[in-house]
């Protein structure tokens, strides 16, 4: 996990109550590496786009976290254009870091 700048959490939205296991990985990867919550996506797959997951489900510790829906059948422009959405936040996020790295080293 050394260098990670993010996490993404999947799990399987058509079966109750795997979305508690996200408070859980939510602690362990995402607060333990301190990221931010712009720093983390969950997507919600489903086996079929019948089974709406709900965002009431998600644990409260992770309110802020962007949820995406997916499926097999869906488009995979949909899934394409939220990575490229993260990635953007990653791309913050790297950015921000390193300039504080560089103003600590400046004694700024």
């Amino acid at each position: 996990m050394h260098g990670a700048m993010g996490a993404i959490y999947v799990y399987d939205a058509g079966n109750a109550g795997e979305e508690k296991d996200l408070d859980q990985w939510h602690r362990w990867f995402g607060q333990n590496m301190g990221f931010k919550d712009s720093q983390c996506m969950i997507m919600a797959h489903r086996k079929s786009q019948d089974v709406k997951p709900s965002r009431s489900a998600i644990p409260k510790s992770l309110a802020q976290v962007h949820v995406v829906s997916t499926t097999l059948e869906e488009s995979h422009d949909l899934i394409k254009e939220e990575f490229d959405r993260f990635l953007v936040h990653i791309e913050t996020a790297a950015r921000e870091m390193r300039q504080k790295e560089e103003q600590s080293v400046v004694g700024d």
